[in-house]
């Protein structure tokens, strides 16, 4: 089974947005954040996804030992994001690092590589 990197998955029953991507973050990174503002909505239509994407800023790390769905945690510069990543996930960090903010963005079969 080919793994890629991505980002933190959505909320839980009764968890607001940003309740979920605080949780989802603490749980797969380690890291305690804080959400500074929406960069966007995402759909893929071909494959029932929906994704809003929350720029966070670190508050600090938590004593956390990675689970079995965890290959690595580690921060990178754009042009040198690990592999494999799939151009959904590039395009909503693109957005994120360049400070957009209420992105609504429709991705096609073709482009989710």
């Amino acid at each position: 089974m080919r793994r890629y990197f991505r980002l933190p998955f959505p909320p839980k029953d009764r968890e607001s947005p940003e309740e979920g991507v605080i949780r989802e973050v603490m749980e797969e990174t380690g890291y305690r954040a804080g959400v500074e503002r929406l960069v966007g909505i995402y759909s893929a239509p071909f494959k029932s996804d929906l994704v809003i994407s929350f720029a966070c800023t670190i508050l600090g790390r938590a004593n956390w030992v990675p689970n079995e769905e965890i290959v690595h945690v580690g921060f990178f510069l754009l042009n040198e994001l690990p592999t494999p990543i799939k151009n959904n996930t590039r395009v909503r960090i693109a957005d994120a690092s360049e400070g957009k903010i209420g992105v609504c963005r429709t991705f096609r079969i073709e482009e989710h590589g």
